[in-house]
Formats: C-alpha cells, sequence, structure tokens
C-alpha cells in the first residue's frame, strides 16, 4: 500500500459464512484482508477483498482463481508459528488505523479461542480493534473506549490476558472505579448501558467488552 495507512481494515476469517448483517458495520471505504478461506466468505457477503493473505490450504478453488485474478496475494508455508488470522492482523496493524474482526463463532472451538487470543495480544496494542463473532460486537480496551448501545444495553466487561487494574466505568447501572479483574472473574458479566452510551478505561491490562445480540 506504498506506506499509506487506511483508515479501518476489515479481516474476513474462515469457517462458516457470517450473518449478512455484518455488511452493516463494515463502511464502504474499508480496506478488506482475507485470512485464507476467509476469502470465500467475503466474496459469499458481496465484500471484493482486497489482499489475501495465509498458507492457502482452506480457500476454495474457486475462490483462489478469483484471487488469483483480482488482488495481491500474500502466501506462507503451511508449517508455520502463527495461524493465517494472526498474520492478517499483523498486517492490518502494520498498514490501518483500526481494524474490525469478522468470524461467524460456528466453526472449529480450537480456531475460535486462537481468535481470543490474537485479540488479547500485542499485536493489537497500537490500533483500536474490534470484533464481530457471531452475533455479539467485541471491543478490546487498552485505556479508553465509548461503548455505544446497540439493540439492547446489555455490555459484559472481562480481563484478558491476565489482571486488569484501574477498570473504571460511568454510565452503567453498575460502574467499577479502580477496580481490579482477573481473567478468572465473572464480576462484569451481564452489565447494563443506562443511556446512549457509557465509558469504560483501564489503567494496566486488557478488556474485552462483549455486547451480545447486536442482531
Amino acid at each position: 500500500m506504498n506506506g499509506k495507512r487506511i483508515s479501518e481494515a476489515v479481516i474476513f476469517s474462515g469457517g462458516p459464512t457470517p450473518s449478512t448483517e455484518i455488511l452493516n458495520f463494515i463502511e464502504d471505504n474499508s480496506f478488506v484482508i482475507a485470512a485464507d478461506s476467509g476469502l470465500d466468505n467475503a466474496l459469499a457477503l458481496g465484500c471484493l477483498p482486497n489482499i489475501l493473505i495465509g498458507d492457502l490450504d482452506s480457500i476454495s478453488a474457486e475462490g483462489l482463481d478469483w484471487a488469483d485474478n483480482n488482488v495481491e496475494i500474500i502466501t506462507f508455508p503451511k508449517d508455520k508459528d502463527k495461524s493465517d488470522l494472526e498474520l492478517a492482523m499483523e498486517y492490518a496493524v502494520a498498514n490501518c488505523e483500526a481494524v474490525l474482526l469478522i468470524d461467524s463463532g460456528l466453526g472449529r472451538v480450537d480456531q475460535l479461542y486462537g481468535l481470543f487470543a490474537v485479540l488479547g495480544s500485542d499485536i493489537v496494542s497500537t490500533i483500536p480493534c474490534r470484533a464481530i463473532v457471531s452475533n455479539s460486537l467485541i471491543t478490546v480496551v487498552r485505556n479508553r473506549v465509548e461503548i455505544h448501545n446497540r439493540t439492547n444495553n446489555l455490555v459484559s466487561i472481562f480481563a484478558h490476558s491476565g489482571e486488569a487494574t484501574g477498570v473504571t466505568t460511568s454510565g452503567f447501572r453498575w460502574n467499577l472505579d479502580g477496580a481490579t479483574l482477573n481473567s478468572n472473574s465473572t464480576l462484569g458479566l451481564s452489565n447494563e448501558i443506562k443511556n446512549d452510551s457509557g465509558i469504560i478505561s483501564v489503567r494496566n491490562g486488557t478488556l474485552l467488552v462483549i455486547q451480545p445480540d447486536v442482531f
């Protein structure tokens, strides 16, 4: 991309195709990255990828043929230490200002666990990161974020990849003031936004803010 950073990257993962409802979360000028067979998912939803990244062991023959004639392809060997999704995320972080990851949540459980591992990794520590998994919107919080009310007012807040300290919230039914959340705690489960939005901040650590049933 000649060093030019795009406003937001949208990464399509592999596995079953997500709901068409996710299209409402994608901006028209987004840079679409396909992680291997995520290209098939993107095309099925009418999103034309800008780049294909991965070892290409799960993409369909039709998808690969389309990619060969239409987009840049960055290939990696099958024997590697990182998932295709992690490689796609690294590309997004290096070239874009924000990232939205798309996954149906209906595929292999180990792959889903790997997705959450990527969300909590240092890879996404420098840019805003969100994910739509199944029909839930997930926001990664490393400092301060405003969370907007969606179709319902439900919000759950979890510490990810260890302890999160100095967790403070406002605008929720139950607020926290400099609290410590452990990764095995359910303290932040099933909170509620009182009005149009709420503020969540953390001094140290990483939070995953999950808004279920957004469509």
